[in-house]
């Protein structure tokens, strides 16, 4: 769920590892096949990257991505497709289709808690 506050955070994090490396916007840009506007958009926070861009980009930094989708609050699509292949995972989905959730404050609530879940339990 994209969030301004986690995509400033991790705007402020990516900007503060380019600049500790004393690494220009444009190289950054080259490197991870993205425009160097997308990098600045990125580090202000004003753009939510696409998982593959997330990737990227801790690859060129030598991070895990995991730390990066942390600082989004954000779960990686591929996880939470691989989550479908549990049959569990796959009931508990179609429950909460049958059962939604109704205010935007109770979906955001379960969806940390469920990211909580992931970190204790598949990340870690």
């Amino acid at each position: 769920m994209p969030n301004k506050i986690n995509r400033k955070i991790f705007g402020e994090a990516i900007k503060s590892i380019r600049k500790s490396r004393s690494i220009p916007m444009d190289i950054v840009a080259d490197q991870i096949d993205i425009s160097k506007q997308y990098v600045s958009y990125l580090e202000r926070g004003m753009k939510e990257p696409s998982d593959i861009v997330v990737e990227r980009i801790a690859k060129y930094y030598n991070i895990e991505p995991q730390v990066l989708f942390n600082l989004l609050h954000r779960i990686p699509d591929k996880a939470i497709k691989d989550g479908f292949k549990h049959k569990a995972f796959e009931e508990l989905v179609l429950l909460m289709a049958r059962h939604p959730i109704h205010t935007v404050k109770e979906k955001e609530k379960f969806i940390m808690e469920v990211n909580e879940i992931y970190k204790k339990y598949i990340v870690e």
